[in-house]
This record gives structure tokens, sequence and C-alpha cells, in this order.
């Protein structure tokens, strides 16, 4: 009995912490579980119920006489049966939007991803162009995977404007389409909050724009893009309506003092249909891709003729 008592009162100086801390590590990791599954506002909300439930249960169980083992494990009960209770009242109040959702999709559709890598290196492109005037919608492709991101639009030039727009936060992989409100004429800043200093770019809104990366000249709305980056195209698919002139917005993202020019031209076997005019970058043109008959053809940058892909034509 007496070697026993002895294991006992061993053992349990080892158990009593590792168990407190196995029991906490469990409910913050189902508390985290909830705060990412509802609104950035109710999961604040939440957050501090619980953490005014942890100082006052802490505080009553600090001015007991005595504290054993008990009496801490009733911390961590408490404190769990609180932020459970809290995070589902959140859940059933403001749950979050299903995949695909995001307020319905209203008005033209741009793309915007974030690649993987994109918490260091950026969004897929720094600039959209939208239409003004006008209630679009921003389809966010979130590919990296295990990692939160979002879009922040800005009425001025930096973070330091008011906030127009804030996207819901997701985890990769997963898109959402996001709609917004219709802009005034000009420039904006965008940013993803959870990488505010890499994730960054540029909202231009001006008449009969959208479809794609912005610059100089629109190729209106639902217009085709292309974007050269680090010398490759973002795509190794286009696809053009058959006997139709057709708009092909190309962005150019690559320096030309580091990769050279870039353009875009169609072949059909060694005969070319369309040949693009040389573009430095960073700039970005509008290309008048001429009426094509039905057909699968091969496209690919003149200067770098690893830079390729397909053209469907239907």
């Amino acid at each position: 009995m007496s070697g026993r008592e002895n294991r006992q009162s061993l053992l349990l100086p080892i158990l009593l912490p590792v168990g407190i801390l196995a029991l906490i590590a469990l409910v913050l990791y189902g508390f985290s579980r909830i705060l990412l599954n509802i609104t950035s506002t109710a999961a604040t909300v939440v957050a501090c119920i619980a953490a005014v439930a942890v100082v006052g249960l802490a505080t009553f169980v600090a001015s007991r006489p005595r504290v054993g083992a008990s009496s801490l494990f009733s911390v961590v009960g408490g404190v769990a049966g609180v932020a459970m209770l809290v995070g589902g009242l959140a859940l059933l109040a403001a749950p979050p939007a299903e995949e695909g959702e995001g307020g319905g999709t209203e008005g033209p559709v741009v793309t915007l991803a974030a690649p993987a890598g994109a918490s260091a290196n950026g969004f897929s492109t720094n600039k959209l162009s939208v239409p003004s005037e006008e209630a679009f919608t921003i389809e966010f492709d979130n590919e990296e995977a295990g990692v939160q991101h979002n879009v922040v639009i800005f009425d001025g030039k930096d973070e330091e404007a008011p906030a127009l727009f804030t996207g819901e936060v997701v985890i990769g992989p997963k898109t959402t389409p996001y709609s917004v409100d219709a802009l005034p004429e000009g420039n904006y800043f965008f940013h993803c909050e959870i990488h505010p200093t890499t994730m960054t770019g540029e909202v231009i809104a001006k008449p009969g724009s959208g479809g794609g990366p912005s610059g100089d000249q629109g190729g209106g709305a639902g217009s085709p893009t292309i974007a050269a980056q680090g010398t490759a195209f973002n795509t190794s698919e286009l696809a053009f309506k058959a006997e139709t002139p057709t708009p092909l917005v190309f962005d150019n993202q690559d320096d030309a003092a580091v990769t050279g020019p870039h353009n875009l031209s169609i072949y059909d076997g060694d005969a070319a249909l369309f040949t693009g005019d040389l573009i430095n970058g960073p700039q970005q043109v509008t290309y008048d891709i001429p009426a094509l008959k039905p057909g699968e053809y091969q496209f690919h940058c003149d200067v770098h003729p690893d830079m390729a892909g397909t053209v469907t034509v239907t």
C-alpha cells in the first residue's frame, strides 16, 4: 500500500498538468473551428465573451481558500461550456456562407486568384478593371491550401482610406464570389487583410470596363483576358466564338528590362492567323482578334515560344 501511494504521489504532479494541457488544447481547437466558420464580427464578439468568462471564473476560483485539481478542471470546463454555447448561438445567428455564396452574383464578373505562394508573392494580378456605377462580382479563388485570404477595397490610394468593401476571409482551396456595390469612376486600393504588405493591388473603375486585369485600354465587359507573368502565361487555354471578332485583353506584367517584350500570336500549324504587337511590360493593351473558323489552334509569344497554349473556337 505504501509503494502504491508513493507511485500515485509521484505520478499525480505529472499527469495533472498534462491532462489539463490536453483538455485546454481540445477546447482551443474546437473553439478555433467555431471562430473560423462565423463572420468576423461574430467571431470578435464570441472571443470577447470567452475572455470575460476566463477572467470571471479564474477570479472566482482564486478567491476560494483552497484551490485543488477539481477547481482547475472546473475553470477549464466552465470556459469550454461558455465558449461552445456562445459559439453555437453565433453559428445560428450568423451562419457561414456556403460554397459559391457571397451575396449572390451581380453584374459583370471579374476574376482574382491567390495562387500558391500568394502570401509572399501577391495576387494573380495587381490590377482589376471593373465597370463604374454598376454593381459587380469578384470571383475570388484562394488556391493556397490551409491559408486564409480575402479582398478589401479602399476608397483611396492605400489602406489608410475608408474601406468600401471587406470580403469574407476564406481558407483555401476555395472559390468565393464577392458581390461589390457600384463604384464611382476612379482608382481604388485593395489588399488582403491577412497579408496586407505583400498582397496588394489597384481597382480601376471606368465605364464599360470589366472582365479582367486593367490598363490604359479596356476590352469591354466580359472580354477574355490573358496575362504574362514571369515569362509564362497565366493560362494555357483560350476560347473564342466562331466567326466573331473578339477583343483580347493582353496584360504584360513582366518587366521589359528583365524579360524583354511579350506578345501573343495565333497559329494554325505554321500559318499565322494573328500576330499581336510586341508589348514592353508592365503594360496592358487590347488585341483585336479577327473572326476565326471553328477549330483548335495554337498561340504563343513570338519572343518566348515556350509561352504557349491552345485556342478553341466554337
